[in-house]
């Protein structure tokens, strides 16, 4: 099972930190998410509409890239401050 990872407000907006989703063909990180926002009731087209940030097993993705069953799915929304 693949795991996607939800950081700040997604974890909010998704009511959980972690999703497990199977994936049973490769498909676009796009895909995924689109149907993980789907089954929790959430809008689809709100994760393509954001300046998210994305990585695949821990490497800076976009989501167009393609995930399998075994890999790990982290998803940051956009962040604001500094100093």
């Amino acid at each position: 099972m693949a795991i996607i990872r939800l950081f700040a407000s997604l974890s909010d907006k998704f009511g959980a930190s972690e999703l497990q989703v199977r994936i049973a063909d490769r498909k676009k990180v796009r895909n995924v998410l689109e149907e993980a926002a789907t089954i929790h009731g959430i809008d689809p087209g709100f994760l393509s509409a954001g300046a998210f940030l994305y990585a695949i097993n821990q490497q800076m993705a976009g989501q167009e890239d393609m995930v399998g069953d075994e890999d790990e799915i982290a998803i940051f929304p956009p962040m604001s401050g500094g100093i």
